[in-house]
């Protein structure tokens, strides 16, 4: 039994490349087509003649091929063995180079193939179109089960995520943790304490017409309850707030407020490293804020003993009233960097 090569020569988007014979078998007309092949030399391997053929016929140079499957054909020379073969990495385009056995290069999708086909070439290429089609459904297949599984293990990793964001930050005497429903005692407190007292001296003052809900601190990521461990009573709130204009993942401004008996002691210090070390250990900030009333010198003196620095002053730029004059506001803040050697000399 003789033995050829059949070659599938795939464009970009895997259509074949047939050729014109310049005539049929029996000199009829020149409509037939054929795939791109010939017979094996003695001494050469499918991968040999498949890159010999392909240079002769189409000038193009194949750098990469593999067997696929192989067919037989009966002709009136004899018995033939097609061992099918795709080239799948080459280099050039098809050009005529045997006159006298193509006269026409063309691609070929393999539902708009020619009429004109040689039996055995029409079964190669049927052949070659179901293994195809198989492989795109296997191919399609892993692909939507890798995009599966990658869904889960993003699912999962922002579950992760979101429990990490949302882990209570254990300090010594205080936790700082999400609001809850069951604050809402506390919270109620919280705000009228938060509105009688420490907003003499705050630059961003509230009424009583616009008081904050529970609900929404409960929703709000940025909301945090303090509650003293001696007791489990909430005794104030802080929060890690958004800035106009400021990238929310790189900058935020921390506000805090507790209630008249732990505003001293040390409470507030206590509970801003904690939330400070969140902000760039969990929520990988570049820089934290703080804006305070010149007259808020207990609130100056947290910030000066949490390591940040005095940014800049702002004379009667923003509300901070009290004993009824306007007061200037001075902007404190701290880097990543700042924090990480800050906290080398202070341990938290």
């Amino acid at each position: 039994m003789r033995t050829k090569v059949a070659i599938y020569l795939p464009d970009k988007i895997g259509r074949v490349l047939l050729g014109r014979r310049v005539t049929h078998e029996n000199n009829t007309d020149h409509e037939w087509w054929d795939i791109i092949g010939g017979e094996i030399k003695d001494g050469e391997t499918n991968k040999d003649a498949t890159i010999r053929d392909v240079k002769e016929d189409t000038d193009m140079d194949v750098r990469h091929a593999v067997e696929l499957f192989e067919e037989t054909e009966d002709t009136k020379s004899g018995e033939w063995k097609a061992v099918v073969m795709m080239a799948d990495k080459y280099d050039g385009e098809p050009r005529i180079v045997i006159k006298e056995k193509f006269c026409e290069f063309r691609w070929f999708a393999f539902d708009r193939l020619p009429e004109h086909l040689y039996p055995v070439t029409r079964r190669v290429l049927e052949r070659l179109a179901k293994m195809l089609e198989e492989k795109t459904k296997e191919a399609r297949a892993k692909a939507e089960q890798e995009a599966e599984e990658r869904k889960k293990e993003l699912e999962k990793a922002k579950h992760e995520r979101q429990k990490l964001l949302d882990a209570p930050i254990d300090c010594y005497r205080v936790i700082l943790r999400r609001w809850e429903k069951k604050d809402s005692k506390d919270f109620d407190e919280y705000v009228q304490r938060d509105l009688a007292t420490h907003s003499k001296h705050c630059v961003n003052k509230k009424t009583q017409d616009d008081n904050p809900k529970l609900d929404e601190y409960i929703k709000d990521e940025t909301k945090w309850a303090v509650e003293l461990k001696e007791t489990g009573k909430v005794i104030g709130g802080f929060s890690l707030d958004y800035i106009d204009n400021k990238d929310k993942n790189h900058e935020r401004e921390i506000v805090h407020t507790l209630d008249e008996k732990h505003v001293t002691g040390g409470y507030t210090t206590e509970a801003t490293k904690g939330l400070v070390n969140y902000g760039f250990e969990v929520l990988g900030l570049s820089t934290i804020h703080a804006s305070l009333c010149e007259t808020n010198l207990g609130g100056l003196k947290v910030l000066n003993s949490c390591g940040f620095k005095l940014d800049k002053i702002l004379n009667n730029k923003q509300v901070c009233k009290f004993d009824g004059k306007l007061h200037s506001t001075k902007d404190f803040t701290i880097t990543a960097g700042e924090w990480k050697e800050f906290k080398t000399k202070h341990p938290i």
